[in-house]
């Protein structure tokens, strides 16, 4: 039974973390652990009570573990600032509420920008610089500003 699970989980997981590079960490009964990145690691075998890992190296070492020595097999992700893109079609009001200016994360230098009133009123029009929009001068209550394409909201205290 623990084989078969076993069996299961690995072919639910790497489907999932193939397309990204990641460790194998085996956490043995004596609380040691192995890691093995997938750059190395070519395939998993399960025979009888032994789980095998073969190693794609120079030497095609091949590793084995007895299952009942396997205390936890998890897989964790190798994730990179490349892995992390800003999207520039993204962006979004700081502070939210505001009292003297907000902040535009993601606007453009000089791009215009309008504010309406929650009734549709324009408020306030203008070109964004630094990515700040002085507020200061608006009554308290909530806002929309629209940027291009983009509509954003915020509240003035």
């Amino acid at each position: 039974m623990k084989k078969i699970f076993f069996i299961a989980l690995f072919s639910l997981l790497v489907v999932g973390v193939k397309a990204q590079s990641f460790n194998l960490i085996v956490q043995k009964t004596d609380a040691t652990e192995e890691t093995w990145t997938s750059d190395k690691l070519a395939n998993i075998y399960f025979e009888a009570d032994t789980m095998l890992i073969l190693v794609e190296s120079t030497t095609a070492t091949t590793h084995s573990y007895p299952l009942a020595d396997i205390q936890k097999l998890y897989f964790v992700s190798i994730m990179s600032l490349a892995d992390f893109s800003i999207n520039n079609e993204k962006m979004f009001v700081y502070p939210n509420p505001s009292q003297d200016y907000i902040r535009i994360i993601g606007a453009e230098q000089n791009e215009s920008f309008k504010i309406y009133t929650i009734d549709g009123r324009l408020a306030a029009q203008g070109d964004v610089a630094d990515e700040m929009i002085d507020v200061s001068h608006l009554a308290q209550g909530l806002y929309v500003v629209k940027i291009g394409t983009k509509t954003l909201k915020f509240s003035k205290l």
